[in-house]
């Protein structure tokens, strides 16, 4: 049995908080929880052992599937010893592999994992204490669910966009590999794809492939991939737009709010002033779980702003400076060069918009509607793709001879997709996309924002196991709560 997982998107949120005085005198802290509830996970995982041991499963195997940690939403980017270490810049003339600012990148992504850890303590551990991984590993229970004896238990993990730094340096996937208690050699490189077609042992018989997903988006992937042709292996580790969008605006605009309103986000409980400002903050830091990314301007004016302009007021200068550091921004520039296609289209008003000195004179002259406007150009299409065509069009696609299913995530949006051909039995190869276990703000037109917490994920079964149960051979799950 497979279980395909992606997008947990596990944060650092330890440098996200604030200390201030509460009404009894005492320090208080604002924490913005934006993880995984570690129990809601672990029940997961025990619900899936007692699967597993219900339809007498050859394996039990985990996949995450990608995005599993996220190196870019850490406001530790804008820390003083890190401020001039930036992810997008590696492999550039800016940070060239081996060069004291690639250093600064490896640096700077080493203590974020330790972040990551820290605010995740129940699931991944700290040093000296085992994570919730290796406990399972070497105990194979969640409470009262014990895997049964003949069932192997394994983990796997490919990296997507949010954590593409693994594949540049050893030392994180050495840690990366004690987490999660993988096994093998830990300075080993780490798959982007996972084929199952039965071929070998490490293939066992599910009939899918499974990627991230960032492939099939051009925002979200280093170069520019024909929806026909497999990426280079190289292009995994190369930089994307979102990295920018990530790294210099959503987690930019916290970090500028929290460096101007310092003084009133640790002002006294109970204080009007005090109160707004973290409440204001509180919102910035969700916004990472808002799809599509499009909405950012969207939920600052409807879930931040609220239509108080004095609220705007302090949210301006913020997200005015955020995005103008975009603007002629050598990488943001080079980034929409390959995104654009021949021809007029959307692309080349993205492009004018962020590479013009008539925008920067615009943003002074109108700094509301032109930032609003340029925001939504910039972060439209990051983490929004279609994937059914690019899955349609994998190569290894061919429901008789191994493969019926692609399995991806990326877009935090679980969905399963007709893929146009059938076995000879008649049977649909399908895309599934597992989702994501975060909280989604979800939009409506006119009222604003919802969050929602969704568990979703993708489990596959070979066709013995299928058999033996009466099951489907993929089938996507879901839960969420409101």
């Amino acid at each position: 049995m497979l279980v395909v997982v992606s997008d947990l998107h596990f944060q650092d949120t330890l440098h996200d908080r604030v200390q201030y005085r509460g009404r009894d005198g005492r320090t208080r802290m604002l924490d913005v929880r934006r993880n995984v509830d570690p129990e809601a996970f672990k029940a997961f995982v025990a619900a899936r052992i007692r699967e597993a041991n219900a339809v007498s499963a050859n394996e039990l195997r985990f996949l995450f599937a990608g995005d599993l940690f996220d190196f870019n939403r850490s406001l530790l980017w804008y820390a003083r010893d890190h401020v001039n270490a930036r992810p997008y810049d590696l492999g550039t003339p800016a940070a060239p592999e081996g060069s004291e600012s690639a250093q600064a990148v490896e640096r700077a992504a080493t203590e974020i994992l330790e972040g990551i850890r820290l605010s995740n303590v129940d699931l991944l551990g700290v040093p000296g204490a085992p994570s919730f991984f290796e406990t399972l590993g070497r105990t194979r229970r969640v409470g009262e669910a014990v895997l049964a004896d003949k069932c192997p238990l394994y983990i796997d993990y490919l990296p997507g966009n949010a954590d593409r730094l693994v594949l540049h340096f050893a030392s994180l996937r050495a840690r990366v590999r004690a987490i999660l208690a993988m096994g093998g050699a830990p300075l080993l490189p780490l798959p982007t794809a996972r084929l199952f077609d039965g071929s070998s042992k490490e293939r066992p018989p599910y009939a899918c492939l499974v990627r991230h997903g960032h492939e099939y988006d051009g925002h979200a992937f280093g170069v520019d991939t024909a929806i026909d042709v497999l990426p280079d292996p190289r292009s995994y580790g190369l930089a994307s737009l979102s990295d920018h969008v990530d790294v210099d605006l959503i987690t930019g605009i916290s970090a500028r709010f929290r460096f101007y309103e310092s003084g009133a986000l640790e002002g006294p409980e109970g204080d009007p002033n005090a109160e707004n400002a973290r409440a204001i903050y509180r919102s910035l830091r969700l916004f990472d779980d808002v799809r599509p990314q499009a909405a950012l301007v969207p939920f600052i004016e409807h879930e931040v702003v609220r239509g108080d302009e004095a609220t705007w007021r302090r949210v301006d200068k913020p997200l005015r400076e955020s995005i103008e550091s975009a603007i002629g921004h050598p990488f943001v520039v080079r980034c929409l060069d390959y995104l654009n296609a021949p021809g007029p289209d959307r692309m080349d008003l993205v492009r004018f918009g962020f590479t013009r000195v008539f925008v920067r004179l615009a943003t002074r002259w109108l700094p509301g509607p032109t930032h609003r406007g340029l925001i939504r150009m910039l972060a439209s299409g990051t983490g929004e793709a279609t994937h059914a065509d690019y899955a349609a069009h994998e190569p290894t696609l061919d429901p008789d001879r191994g493969v019926a299913f692609v399995v991806t995530g990326h877009g935090h949006t679980p969905g399963v997709d007709f893929l146009g051909r059938r076995d000879r039995r008649g049977r649909a190869a399908l895309h599934l996309n597992a989702g994501t276990f975060r909280r989604r703000w979800l939009p409506s037109r006119e009222r604003g924002f919802a969050p929602v917490e969704a568990m979703s994920w993708v489990r596959v079964l070979n066709e013995d196991e299928s058999a033996r149960a009466s099951l489907p051979r993929a089938q996507l799950d879901f839960q969420a709560r409101g």
